[in-house]
């Protein structure tokens, strides 16, 4: 529809509307500029923009106070603000919340097992490679995925060649 014929459809369209309603037609959305909405005035002296800039250095202030003595964990659950609200706030000020030695103790442990039954898998691997067994088989029997056996076999050079690669 050409714009010449839908400015007679709409103003057509708007008398047979006011012919039936009287002079009292409800208007559509009014469309504004997108570069309207976006501005923004300044914020006035005593605004919220204030307020809230010296909440935040009073959170700082306390955050601090809390890391000399607290865990992150802890400081979160004492000061009533999300871990991550603390993280980026220590970021920015410039501080750490110390880690607790249980806390450490318990991840070096977890590592250290994980590295043990590493090496035993491992060894295990390089016994099973030369018998001729497949590596489905072989991480099955081992309680692994094969994608795992093959990371763990290229990772410590292993030779476990696919059932296809055998002569």
């Amino acid at each position: 529809m050409p714009a010449s014929s839908r400015a007679v459809f709409s103003t057509t369209t708007l008398n047979f509307c006011r012919s039936i309603l009287g002079s009292a037609v409800l208007e559509g959305p009014k469309c504004e500029p997108r570069w309207k909405s976006l501005k923004q005035a300044p914020a006035p002296a005593g605004s919220p923009a204030k307020s809230d800039a010296r909440a935040k250095r009073e959170l700082i202030q306390r955050a601090h106070e809390a890391a000399k003595t607290m865990t992150l964990d802890e400081a979160y659950r004492a000061l009533g603000v999300s871990r991550t609200v603390l993280h980026r706030l220590a970021n920015e000020a410039g501080f750490f919340f110390p880690q607790r030695d249980k806390e450490r103790q318990r991840r070096e442990a977890a590592r250290k097992a994980k590295a043990e039954q590493e090496v035993k898998l491992v060894a295990l691997i390089r016994e099973n490679s030369g018998k001729g067994l497949s590596r489905n088989f072989v991480a099955k029997k081992l309680g692994i995925t094969s994608h795992y056996l093959v990371s763990l076999a290229t990772k410590n050079n292993i030779d476990f060649p696919r059932r296809n690669d055998r002569s």
